[in-house]
């Protein structure tokens, strides 16, 4: 029996590969589903572990400094004096901070507000590079998306990369083995 054997691209852009039938091409779609699949579980359990353990890591903390506290309150004031720790002062010990060390001329809401508002009269300069730099970035990538497949193939670059090489990231077709 003879057959004839017919093949397709996908894309029709000459550069892409060609496949036997029909289940083959799904064949290879399958398998890059699969890998996609297993390459996210890997980076999600990579993500999580990292995160439990600072998470553990903040629990077992904040359970100290409520044994602390508990225990420096039960504590009578001569008890304390001795220690060297007025009772208004607990809550710093526990937490591991010097009372002769706090700044306590400068209160926490005064030291975060000033920092909001610096960095409120920053955003405005801020925003504007950002402008600045997403125009430019589509000002290049428009370029290079007018020209031809051929130009591209010139200047060594394929189209499905032009958005790493304006993005100053490394194209797939760069990476050397």
């Amino acid at each position: 029996m003879n057959r004839m054997r017919s093949t397709f691209e996908v894309g029709g852009t000459g550069r892409s590969p060609t496949f036997e039938s029909h289940p083959d091409l799904e064949r290879h779609i399958a398998r890059a589903h699969r890998l996609r699949a297993e390459v996210t579980a890997r980076m999600l359990a990579a993500a999580f572990s990292g995160t439990a353990g600072a998470l553990c890591a903040r629990v077992a903390k904040r359970q100290r400094q409520r044994r602390t506290y508990a225990i420096l309150m039960r504590c009578s004031d001569r008890t304390l004096a001795d220690i060297g720790i007025a009772r208004e002062d607990i809550a710093l010990v526990a937490r591991g901070v010097d009372p002769g060390q706090d700044q306590r001329s400068t209160s926490f809401v005064t030291r975060g507000w000033s920092a909001a508002w610096a960095q409120l009269r920053a955003l405005p300069a801020r925003l504007d590079r950002a402008r600045r730099a997403q125009r430019e970035w589509r000002r290049a990538y428009g370029e290079l998306m007018a020209y031809t497949d051929r130009e591209l193939d010139e200047l060594g670059i394929r189209r499905a990369d032009i958005a790493a090489v304006v993005g100053g990231g490394r194209p797939a077709s760069w990476v050397t083995e």
